[in-house]
């Protein structure tokens, strides 16, 4: 019998709220499902933004094949129940609240990589300390518990062009040890929009800046997570 490879999670995670954390959960998932993969989106944040999307994609009907399945799970029910949920899937996407609770802890407990957006600003950097601390809280429960390593990224979200500022939060967190992904996603309408919508920048404008600085965030992601695109791997061309 052909064993049936565990499905790499991503959490969308970091004790700021309004950083993006829902946005780029959508926008990677969808750019991921385009490029092949099996694709799931898991809200677990009570705002429930990322159902509320879903709710739009329907409502527009938008395609199905632009639009990754998304389910509610919170709380314990998030580490006991994932692996249940996510069973047939290449890759599960975690969109967190903003905030130190049961939930976001069991999402690192069962991510392979913790992704924490950051917003240029001294505020959000400072508070993004906490966030560092939550993952190496996670990273010690782990380890005691002989789990395989979180990894874990600080990715550059809702930069305004034009500016500096997306350089200088890059600075401000290397204290931290945290690695910065090389991709930076900047404030665009585009994301209101596609949002508004039921879709995302790549689906909704792909020629787009939003669009591009996406798919270069879903390739960096999908390269740490390990990822292979199907699509890619079969020599299928790209838009």
């Amino acid at each position: 019998m052909k064993r049936v490879a565990a499905p790499k999670i991503l959490a969308l995670a970091g004790e700021k709220s309004g950083v993006g954390k829902s946005t780029l959960a959508i926008a990677v998932a969808v750019e991921w499902l385009h490029r092949g993969h099996r694709v799931l989106i898991v809200d677990a944040d009570t705002q429930a933004s990322a159902l509320t999307w879903a709710e739009l994609a329907r409502e527009h009907k938008a395609p199905p094949e632009v639009t990754p399945r998304v389910e509610a799970l919170t709380g314990e029910a998030l580490y006991d129940g994932l692996a249940a949920l996510a069973e047939g899937y290449d890759v599960v996407v975690v969109d967190c609240a903003g905030r130190h609770d049961v939930t976001q802890r069991a999402a690192l407990m069962v991510a392979d990589l913790a992704l924490l957006p950051v917003r240029p600003g001294v505020f959000d950097t400072s508070a993004f300390a906490g966030s560092v601390e939550l993952v190496s809280a996670a990273r010690e429960a782990r380890r005691a518990d002989r789990m395989p390593a979180l990894d874990a990224a600080l990715v550059v979200s809702q930069r305004v062009p034009g500016t500096v500022l997306g350089r200088r939060v890059v600075r401000d967190v290397e204290a931290l040890r945290v690695p910065v992904l090389e991709a930076q996603v900047y404030l665009r309408i585009a994301h209101a929009k596609a949002s508004a919508s039921g879709l995302a920048p790549t689906t909704y404008s792909p020629r787009s800046a939003a669009a591009a600085e996406v798919r270069r965030l879903a390739t960096e992601v999908g390269r740490r997570l390990g990822l292979v695109d199907p699509l890619r791997k079969k020599g299928t061309a790209r838009r």
